[in-house]
């Protein structure tokens, strides 16, 4: 009886370290999506595709852009492995562009 409560205890805290890993990784995709589309701003270009382009095929539908006075905003869904998370676990990243001062003659 005690390795059935081993086993359930063992599994709940590998998905518990599944979702952290998972909301590691959409860290990493939503600070990449921040900085592509950061650069987007910059070459005078829209920047939620940008964004988008630089998320993997799972991400894209997940991102959410807000660009503004030279701050782009990446906020991502992550991937809920356990259902006991109440509501969707949202990633944030922010990336800040400034136009190089142009050079004097």
């Amino acid at each position: 009886m005690e390795a059935i409560g081993a086993a359930v205890a063992l599994s709940i805290a590998g998905l518990a370290v599944f979702q952290v890993l998972a909301a590691g990784r959409t860290a990493a995709i939503a600070d990449g999506a921040a900085e592509a589309a950061a650069i987007a701003v910059v070459n005078g270009q829209d920047p939620e595709p940008a964004a988008r382009a630089a998320a993997p095929g799972w991400a894209r539908s997940r991102v959410h852009v807000r660009a503004e006075n030279g701050r782009v905003r990446v906020t991502l869904r992550a991937p809920a492995i356990l259902r006991l998370v109440p509501g969707p676990l949202q990633i944030s990243a922010e990336a800040a562009v400034r136009r190089p001062a142009t050079e004097a003659p």
